[in-house]
């Protein structure tokens, strides 16, 4: 085997292992999720912040082998968090759900 090929394929192993963990990661959310919108109240904050994790899971799935679309986005969600003070708590979760899901999959592909 030659080694260029031996790079491609550890690349494509390593890939599928970070998308797998990403999939975990995002049904896990979603378990959280639920469970924390069938107690209601105040855990409806909880819910809306593991709820806003699906998109960045379903994201970082998708760009596996894109890390900079994966930090790009992650960014945003920073520059969003800027301006927290004037946000109300669900737009607050929203973002940081986002952030935590995106710099999380940035980190574990670095």
């Amino acid at each position: 085997m030659n080694f260029d090929l031996l790079i491609e394929k550890t690349l494509s192993n390593l890939d599928a292992k970070n998308q797998e963990f990403f999939n975990v990661r995002s049904k896990g959310a979603r378990k959280i999720e639920a469970s924390a919108r069938a107690k209601g109240g105040p855990s409806i904050l909880t819910a809306q912040h593991f709820k806003a994790k699906e998109i960045p899971y379903k994201e970082c799935i998708k760009n596996v082998e894109n890390p900079k679309f994966i930090e790009t986005r992650a960014n945003q969600c920073l520059s969003i968090l800027r301006g927290w003070k004037g946000m109300t708590q669900a737009e607050f979760q929203k973002v940081t759900g986002e952030l935590e899901a995106y710099g999380e999959c940035f980190i574990k592909l670095k």
